[in-house]
């Protein structure tokens, strides 16, 4: 079971819409997957309410209980597990990223996020687990003097963003007020091949460990 953990300390950087559509695609590829809702909104567990398929799972929880939730997922036969968290909650971050093989940090591009990257990878850094983590360019503006911005943060703070990226479109929250992902509902769009390349990237770095999550995982 492998567990990817979305965080930022800036709200409104696309968490749950980012980890809707990733479960969603997951689930389309035939791995049995969880969505735990860490965060008090609750906005995913909400949203699940809205959608007809028993898959993907979405399950409300509380960081004390994550390390039994993630048991009980194991033992059910979860493949994925993908943790949305609230913004601006250091213990929260921290307990689902500890627990997570891939942590995620979304990023719009704009100075607050940017700003936003800093204080994540700051607080994740306190637990050195940066080595875990990469930026995911999402909701993102067609210029490229943005893109080039976010760039220019990761390296700052030595962070791999992700080769690909989610632009601005309005399809991505159109596609979840139906109780789906893009992927279902135009699955033909640009909008679903950037899930697409978005899911892909990820299990390919999920399934590369770097240097500093082996060492990491030695030192246990």
């Amino acid at each position: 079971m492998r567990v990817w953990s979305i965080v930022s300390q800036k709200g409104g950087s696309g968490k749950t819409t980012l980890a809707l559509h990733l479960a969603i695609a997951a689930t389309s590829k035939g791995r049995k997957t969880l969505v735990i809702d860490l965060d008090p909104q609750v906005s995913a567990e909400r949203w699940s309410e809205l959608r007809d398929e028993a898959e993907p799972a979405i399950v409300a929880g509380e960081p004390e209980r994550l390390g039994d939730m993630l048991r009980v997922a194991a033992e059910n036969g979860a493949d994925l597990v993908i943790i949305d968290t609230p913004p601006k909650s250091d213990r929260t971050t921290l307990i689902a990223a500890k627990a997570a093989d891939l942590v995620l940090i979304p990023s719009r591009g704009t100075i607050l996020d940017l700003q936003a990257i800093g204080d994540t990878v700051n607080l994740l850094k306190l637990a050195s687990l940066d080595g875990r983590a990469a930026i995911v360019l999402n909701a993102m503006p067609t210029t490229a003097a943005q893109v080039k911005e976010v760039k220019e943060a990761a390296a700052e703070y030595g962070l791999d963003i992700i080769p690909a990226r989610l632009a601005e479109r309005v399809s991505f929250s159109r596609s979840l007020m139906e109780g789906q992902g893009v992927t279902e509902t135009e699955p033909k769009s640009r909008a679903a091949g950037e899930i697409w390349d978005v899911y892909k990237r990820l299990c390919e770095r999920d399934a590369t460990p770097s240097r500093a999550r082996m060492s990491e995982r030695v030192g246990r």
